[in-house]
């Protein structure tokens, strides 16, 4: 047997052997997700929602248009066979020898619904049941977004900023940066997804974009005082106006600066509805970290998912960028933002601080 044939015998029985653990390592057969999958918790259809609500106005939402489902993700569901009977431990790693175990659910079922799970990652999961472990699967994870299920009504249009890949550098981190609605009525937080937020998240500070009249009353976050509330009443695509810039630009500088201390993450940012001043800051740090304009814009798109109709070809955020263009007419995105803040005040070293907190290593 000459050696490309010897190699291909090699690597086949190497993953016949795998399947085998998967599936054939009685009396626990994992089924799904099936060895070498590719899974998402974007819905197949997420690109043709875009297209059909590109040119919707954002106007007179019924009361309940946020509890639409296209603008919730879908879950990766685990399921096995066996004749033990329950409980049953689902274990989920990136690490092989599941050293760190990144997930661990205790159920009734053989059926699973997972969520959260991180984009562009090679998992491997198991199942104890009855002091017996089974055999171990792998799968890969798939983007382009990291859409997070908190709870059914909210907050909702959550995702995480991560996850996207910058040209000739690595990817933005995930699990750091998190961006959705309020936690306040209509999207008011209920135990599951405090626990969501605080537990699986572990959210450390809630920057609140929304206008004075939004927090009337409020001194902190909702999650609890286990959490930082910063607040900054952003306008929304109109800082750059002469008669706004004044009192604006102090309000970029400091919304800007939290993402500069490493202290603050997990992050959660929002407005009301995560739409136009959270996309206004996830559009900036997006450009300053050099993530291309088509992945950018598509992150800001995806709002619309929830019934936020915004599309970046909207009037006002062409306007936004024409003003952001000019600290450098030649220059590329990343150089346009970068020239900004350091105009609003931000430092070279609390710039770079940024990049290299969201760039994943």
């Amino acid at each position: 047997m000459d050696k490309p044939c010897r190699l291909t015998s090699i690597l086949l029985l190497t993953v016949l052997l795998f399947l085998s653990a998967c599936r054939h390592n009685a009396p626990i057969a994992l089924v799904a997700p099936e060895f070498g999958s590719v899974v998402t918790h974007m819905r197949e259809d997420w690109r043709q929602i875009l297209a059909e609500n590109r040119d919707k106005e954002a106007k007179n939402y019924p009361g309940d248009f946020y509890k639409d489902v296209k603008g919730q993700p879908v879950p990766i569901v685990f399921t096995w066979e066996t004749p033990l009977p329950p409980p049953y431990t689902l274990e989920i790693s990136t690490d092989h020898e599941f050293k760190r175990i990144d997930r661990v659910i205790t159920t009734e079922s053989k059926r699973v619904e997972v969520y959260n799970l991180e984009i562009d990652r090679e998992y491997r999961w198991r199942v104890h049941a009855g002091g017996i472990c089974s055999g171990t699967c792998s799968f890969n994870t798939q983007g382009p977004f990291r859409q997070i299920f908190v709870s059914a009504t909210g907050p909702v249009n959550v995702r995480d900023w991560g996850g996207k890949e910058i040209p000739n550098v690595g990817r933005t981190r995930q699990g750091l940066l998190y961006r959705g609605t309020q936690l306040q009525t209509p999207f008011a937080l209920n135990e599951q997804a405090r626990t969501v937020m605080l537990k699986e998240l572990g959210i450390k500070t809630d920057l609140d974009l929304r206008y004075d009249s939004q927090v009337e009353g409020m001194t902190g976050s909702p999650l609890g005082p286990s959490v930082t509330w910063f607040h900054y009443a952003i306008n929304a695509y109109n800082s750059f106006k002469p008669e706004n810039r004044e009192a604006q630009f102090p309000l970029w500088r400091d919304t800007m600066r939290v993402f500069a201390d490493k202290n603050n993450y997990p992050i959660y940012f929002h407005c009301y509805g995560g739409v136009d001043r959270t996309g206004e800051v996830a559009l900036l740090l997006n450009f300053l970290l050099g993530v291309n304009e088509e992945l950018a814009f598509l992150d800001y798109d995806l709002s619309t998912m929830a019934n936020f109709y915004r599309h970046h070809s909207i009037a006002y955020l062409q306007q936004w960028l024409k003003n952001l263009q000019a600290y450098a007419p030649e220059g590329t995105r990343r150089e346009q933002v970068e020239k900004y803040l350091l105009a609003i005040g931000l430092s070279q070293q609390e710039i770079e601080a940024i990049r290299d907190n969201l760039t994943e290593k």
